[in-house]
């Protein structure tokens, strides 16, 4: 029983995380700018460490670069495609739902690759992994031009917001 339950705790955990990771995406999200900012900051520091571990095998620049072109590419179409709204004197957004459940499966996917992986060979080095930096890559260029983009507007929205309330 006491074995079972360590195999079950993490994967319990892990589980928790994901489902919470998921239900928080979907839909709309409190604007935040704090939170924002610090989102951009902590994929901005990762992505720099990754840049400098690719050094040491420079053709992972070349991942690197595609999964950067391909988070560019979804900004521009999250950005296209996102909706503010007030509710309760909050401003709130969202993007595309595709967009939405794209980056859901990417994270998963690659997640649950990854823990096969690992579990049945020799872990492969994350800096010499190209579908892992491709979508990390992906996934940090997205967050962080995303979420500048929604810090920017979302500071307009709110200014905007206050100029009609001052003029009612």
């Amino acid at each position: 029983m006491e074995h079972l339950l360590q195999f079950l705790a993490p994967i319990l955990l892990v589980a928790f995380v994901i489902f919470r990771r998921v239900r928080k995406s979907m839909g709309f999200q409190p604007f935040k700018p704090n939170l924002i900012k610090f989102r951009i900051a902590i994929f901005s520091i990762i992505s720099f460490i990754f840049l400098y571990f690719s050094a040491q095998h420079p053709l992972s620049y070349v991942y690197d670069l595609a999964g950067i072109l391909l988070g560019g590419i979804l900004v521009a179409y999250a950005m296209k495609n996102i909706m503010f709204e007030f509710r309760e004197n909050a401003l709130f957004y969202r993007t595309h739902l595709w967009i939405e459940l794209f980056i859901i499966f990417l994270f998963l996917s690659r997640l649950v690759y990854r823990m096969i992986t690992v579990s049945g060979t020799e872990p492969v080095s994350y800096d010499t992994d190209p579908a892992t930096l491709l979508i990390f890559f992906l996934l940090a260029v997205y967050y962080i031009g995303f979420n500048m983009f929604v810090l920017r507007k979302g500071k307009e929205r709110l200014q905007d917001n206050e100029a009609y309330s001052e003029n009612k």
